[in-house]
């Protein structure tokens, strides 16, 4: 998801930086990732970019271009270095080039023959075999290959014994006794499995046999004096249980699954998703969601899922969602067989093993994207401070603790509605949001809905006023904003002429690429410096009562479904209908599409869109 370069201050975002181990990745001013690194501190190793004097002219070159940078929060040096080759395999960076040449970190791989060999990869290939890893560095898995070897005595040769051939005498391994020579028929296939057996469980975490070996190896070779032999015996012993640390699991035991967690306070939810593939984290996705409906946890939580999936290309079979509540997973497994045209998608909340452990580092930074944004908007409420002094002399007025800012939204001039947003003493006030379905105008006519809206709204602040009611609409505001020119302030004075009533009104003037340009107050325009307060004050007010109307429209949108005309059609469920609905805004413009134009709609078959078309032109 791309971030916004207008809003991102380097200074301040690096003075949150977390002293934890993590994934960093930069970005160019076109929000392209230029260079992705990893580091056990975060806070330490970013900050140095920007407050050192750099050795070489290729970083200080990099550093000229980064606009913003993000992290990932990690719980070690192996999930970073798996992080990180995955980052920059995926994106390319510029800047990138210890892992650009496609070198992967090293496995341990069992392979899948009668009697299998323990090698030493830096590929996983599609193969009955079993990979362990990956490994930091090469001495790490080398340690573990030759205590595997050591205690259950595994063939690391390359001889191949599918085919029947065998040697007459075994090689040196045999004599050093770490091999019990399958080579020349010393063990069968059924004794030796059941080393391999044991490896494997040794290799998947169970090290208890491994340590009382090495302990009485460690008792023989001291007794016989043997010295330099204990004390190896003792080092592995030592280090044993920090190798285990550093690696992650068996790789080939987990299949392509996708990770859900969420963070959600003061109104926010942040979801955070890990893309795995064959046990690796290869990407992950966060979006930041506002819930300007005050609609319950659970109900955003589930849109937002859901808008994630009818957007996601893959299908995807297994999903992990950090939400123990078997029948909001069950709504989502439905959802998504639908979406994926599958008879079942497996949809539960992790409680042990790897996939619980990697649901804690996402959750982890879930919780860091959240605090980080919070902090944020925080900092711009500073900010729109300085832009309300502004408006104040601007509107002459002592007093501006309440604004209010209106739009209207339809397709095409289906499902008309207004939105309102309020804004006291700079901060957003999403509870007194209010929303409007038009009942009195049909078509596109802006200048009818926005009075019938203020008409409703001013009726009701006159209503409590009377009757002394306490509510949103029973407080005045002190300026009225107008998604619009002249003709929309216009439109509000007259309303207010009616009511009696005395605000100020300023309109919001776009340019001609939909972005902020200026203001109409006291029919006068004023064009606004982009790099003023005042202007981003004003531009995130005007975006976020865009954002409201939109988001009311389409969830009209998605209640109308259930009795759409579209459930006559053969062939259109509810996928194809939120899919069709989508594309092309609203039923009318769906009536006078092609078959061509039906086909461009994603996941679309020929029948159906014959079967919409036919429909839709059948004659009378």
């Amino acid at each position: 998801m791309q971030g916004n370069l207008d809003k991102f201050n380097i200074n301040e975002e690096l003075k949150k930086l977390p002293d934890k181990p993590g994934v960093y990745i930069m970005y160019d001013k076109d929000d392209k990732i230029i260079y992705v690194g990893k580091s056990v501190s975060l806070k330490n190793r970013v900050r140095s970019y920007f407050h050192t004097n750099h050795k070489y002219k290729k970083v200080e070159a990099m550093v000229q271009q980064i606009c913003r940078f993000e992290y990932i929060i990690v719980n070690n040096e192996t999930e970073s270095l798996v992080l990180e080759s995955n980052l920059i395999k995926k994106n390319r960076p510029k800047y990138n080039i210890d892992l650009k040449d496609d070198k992967q970190y090293p496995y341990i791989k069992i392979t899948s023959e009668k009697f299998p060999r323990i090698l030493k990869v830096r590929e996983i290939k599609d193969d009955k075999a079993q990979y362990f890893g990956p490994f930091p560095t090469i001495s790490d898995l080398e340690k573990l290959i030759d205590l595997s070897i050591s205690v259950y005595r595994i063939r690391d040769c390359n001889l191949n014994f599918n085919n029947g051939k065998f040697l007459k005498r075994p090689c040196i391994s045999y004599h050093l006794k770490r091999c019990d020579a399958p080579c020349i028929r010393n063990i069968t296939a059924e004794d030796y499995n059941f080393l391999v057996k044991k490896t494997l469980k040794f290799l998947s975490g169970d090290s208890k046999e491994v340590k009382s070996f090495l302990k009485d190896k460690m008792l023989i070779a001291s007794k016989n004096r043997d010295y330099e032999l204990a004390i190896k015996y003792r080092d592995y012993l030592f280090e044993i249980d920090n190798l285990f640390s550093k690696q992650i699991f068996n790789i080939k035991k987990v299949k392509k699954y996708h990770l859900i967690s969420y963070s959600y306070s003061e109104n926010t939810l942040i979801i955070a998703v890990f893309i795995v593939n064959d046990g690796l984290v290869i990407a992950r996705k966060h979006f930041i969601i506002d819930n300007y409906m005050n609609l319950e946890f659970e109900e955003i939580f589930s849109v937002a899922i859901r808008q994630f999936y009818l957007e996601y290309k893959d299908v995807i079979k297994e999903i992990y969602i950090d939400y123990d509540d078997e029948n909001f997973l069950d709504s989502i497994s439905k959802f998504l067989q639908n979406v994926f045209s599958l008879s079942y998608v497996l949809v539960k909340f992790p409680k042990k093993g790897v996939k619980f452990e990697q649901m804690k580092i996402l959750k982890k930074n879930a919780d860091e994207i959240l605090s980080k944004h919070l902090s944020n908007s925080k900092l711009i409420n500073i900010k729109y401070l300085e832009a309300i002094k502004y408006l104040q002399k601007l509107i002459s007025s002592n007093e501006l603790k309440r604004i209010e800012c209106y739009d209207i939204s339809n397709i095409s001039g289906d499902y008309n509605v207004g939105s309102m947003v309020v804004y006291k003493n700079g901060y957003k006030s999403s509870k007194d949001y209010r929303k409007f379905k038009i009942k009195s105008v049909t078509g596109i006519d802006d200048y009818a809905s926005h009075k019938e809206m203020l008409t409703r709204r001013l009726d009701r602040f006159i209503k409590d006023t009377i009757e002394n009611n306490i509510g949103s609409f029973s407080e005045k505001p002190d300026l009225i904003l107008m998604d619009g020119g002249r003709g929309h302030v216009n439109v509000a004075l007259e309303v207010l002429s009616e009511k009696n009533l005395n605000i100020p009104v300023i309109g919001l003037v776009k340019n001609d690429k939909h972005k902020t340009k200026g203001i109409i107050y006291d029919d006068t325009y004023i064009e606004l410096d982009v790099g003023t307060n005042v202007y981003r004050f004003l531009f995130d007010i005007q975006e976020e009562v865009h954002r409201f109307a939109i988001n009311y429209h389409r969830s009209l949108q998605t209640k109308k479904l259930q009795d759409s005309v579209l459930d006559e059609i053969d062939g259109v469920g509810e996928v194809k209908k939120i899919r069709l609905l989508s594309h092309f805004g609203s039923i009318s413009a769906i009536k006078k599409a092609t078959v061509e134009e039906i086909l461009s709609v994603d996941k679309m078959d020929k029948k159906t869109a014959k079967n919409i078309f036919d429909f839709f032109n059948k004659e009378v």
